[in-house]
C-alpha cells in the first residue's frame, strides 16, 4: 500500500491520513516492463504518462526498445 492509497477524502473535503506505521518493502527485486518504439510509434506525452504511471506503482526498471529493423526513430545524418 503507498502513501497515495492510504490518504482519506471525507465529506468534509479535507483530506486526511490515518495514524500509521508503514514499514515498505517490494515483494520482487525487479518490478518493471518493456516500451518497443520501434515497432509502434509513442509520442513523448504518453511515454512520460507511462513513466508516471510507472513510478505510482513502484515500478524500478524501465526497458526502452529503441531500434530493430522494423524503425530507427533517429535521424541519420
Amino acid at each position: 500500500m503507498t502513501l497515495r492509497q492510504l490518504l482519506q477524502k471525507p465529506e468534509s473535503g479535507i483530506w486526511q491520513l490515518p495514524l500509521v506505521s508503514i514499514r515498505d518493502k517490494p515483494a520482487l527485486p525487479w518490478r518493471g516492463l518493456m516500451l518497443d518504439v520501434s515497432r509502434h510509434f509513442f509520442f513523448p506525452k504518453e511515454v512520460k504518462h507511462l513513466l508516471r504511471t510507472m513510478a505510482l506503482f513502484k515500478m524500478n526498471h524501465f526497458h526502452w526498445h529503441l531500434t530493430d529493423d522494423q524503425g530507427w526513430r533517429f535521424p541519420v545524418e
